[in-house]
C-alpha cells in the first residue's frame, strides 16, 4: 500500500500534467503533427520539461531582473522597504535554486526508470 503523501503527490502531478497538456493543446491548434507529438508525450516528460522551463525563467528573473529592479528602486524607496525588497529577492533566489534542484532530480530519476 502506497504512503498517503505519495498518493497526494501522484494526484497533484496528474492534475498538473493534465493542466499543462490542456494548455499546450490550446496553443497548438491548427498544427496536427505537433498535437500528435503532444499526445505521445508521457506525463513525466511533460512535467520534466515544465520544471526546466520554470527553473530557467525563475533563475533569470531572480538573479538578473529583480536585482536590477531593486537597484533602480533603491533611490525611490525608503531604506526599510529597500531592505525588505532585497530580502524578498534573496528568498526568490533560494527558491529558484531549489526549483533547479527539483528539475535536475526529475531529470535524473526519469533517466533511471
Amino acid at each position: 500500500m502506497a504512503h498517503p503523501l505519495q498518493q497526494r503527490l501522484d494526484q497533484y502531478s496528474a492534475k498538473l500534467s493534465a493542466f499543462l497538456r490542456e494548455r499546450e493543446a490550446n496553443g497548438l491548434r491548427g498544427q496536427p503533427e505537433m498535437l500528435h507529438e503532444l499526445e505521445m508525450t508521457t506525463d513525466s516528460d511533460l512535467l520534466r520539461k515544465f520544471s526546466w522551463k520554470v527553473a530557467i525563467i525563475g533563475a533569470g528573473v531572480a538573479f538578473f531582473a529583480a536585482p536590477l529592479m531593486a537597484t533602480v528602486l533603491r533611490s525611490l524607496l525608503p531604506e526599510i522597504l529597500a531592505h525588505a525588497l532585497w530580502a524578498v529577492i534573496k528568498i526568490a533566489m533560494a527558491f529558484s535554486c531549489a526549483l533547479f534542484g527539483v528539475a535536475a532530480y526529475l531529470t535524473f530519476m526519469y533517466n533511471k526508470e
